[in-house]
């Protein structure tokens, strides 16, 4: 609990110490164990950052995959309206 109260306070200063940068990093760390699906069960640095790193590829797929999708949707009503006015 004093963790995350000491984290939020740092938020909404802005600025950090030098003395206060490993809580800085403790922060950090817990901040993408939340956003990291599985994150929490994960307690090695290392490899948290292993995990952000494929989740981000992971999430650009996504996008590129859904962009291409809404595409052909676009492409798609495109063609059939043109097919209505003949």
């Amino acid at each position: 609990m004093a963790l995350q109260m000491s984290c939020s306070s740092i938020e909404e200063e802005g600025s950090v110490k030098d003395s206060d940068e490993s809580l800085v990093f403790s922060c950090a760390v817990r901040t993408l164990q939340k956003l990291i699906p599985g994150g929490q069960d994960i307690v090695e640095v290392d490899l948290l950052f292993k995990e952000t790193a494929d989740y981000i590829i992971a999430l650009e797929r996504q996008v590129k995959f859904l962009r291409t999708l809404a595409g052909l949707y676009a492409i798609s009503e495109l063609d059939s309206g043109s097919n209505h006015c003949t």
